[in-house]
């Protein structure tokens, strides 16, 4: 009976016992849990707001440069949009990261905007760093988190609402471990090339 040499008895190991492999490093899905917004009075006495809410996911990637993507929220109607708004474009004024996403509608065709007439914001803060591990993160409220309209070219004049609650949450991503059959495929190939080590040896 022939017998297989080391290089194909490992080859024949990994293909039964298994090939290791790296954890994925794919940004996970955050959705908008209970986000609501509130009526805010000023100074002068004037309310701003009307309540409302906010829902939708995006997707956030910590080990690709705290990236975002995929982003689909969504805020009610209100005194001054009458519609629902949608958010897909993410806001460069914003400088998006870890703790905090901003996002605007429509997107502007200039990079530098001269023109934020009826151009929608949504400024989202959290309270920790999102990261790839998922959990639920609870939205840093009153006054950091909050959505405007700009009602002029250069929004000196605007209507704002603040978020009054709410939170983010993932689903926690597993880490790919070992399984036993890969950690005994390795035994038995460690075992073999020692055996064939010393056989070497004693002739």
């Amino acid at each position: 009976m022939k017998r297989l040499g080391i290089p194909k008895l490992a080859l024949v190991l990994l293909v039964l016992f298994g090939v290791p492999y790296i954890a994925s490093a794919d940004g996970i899905t955050w959705t908008l849990d209970g986000v609501t917004f509130g009526d805010w009075t000023t100074s002068l006495g004037v309310t701003i707001g009307n309540g409302g809410s906010a829902s939708g996911s995006f997707v956030f990637d910590a080990l690709a440069n705290n990236t975002y993507s995929d982003v689909s929220v969504s805020t009610t109607p209100w005194a001054t949009l009458l519609v629902p708004t949608s958010y897909t474009s993410l806001t460069p004024l914003a400088n998006s990261n870890s703790t905090g996403l901003g996002l605007q509608t429509p997107p502007c065709s200039d990079p530098s905007c001269p023109d934020l007439q009826n151009i929608s914001f949504l400024f989202l803060v959290f309270t920790q760093p999102l990261t790839n591990a998922g959990g639920i993160i609870p939205i840093s409220l009153v006054p950091n988190s909050l959505e405007f309209v700009c009602l002029d070219t250069g929004c000196d004049a605007f209507d704002m609402r603040l978020v009054t609650s709410g939170e983010v949450s993932a689903a926690a991503v597993a880490t790919p471990e070992p399984t036993a059959s890969l950690l005994l495929g390795i035994g038995l190939l460690a075992l073999l090339i020692g055996s064939a080590t010393r056989k070497v040896v004693s002739v």
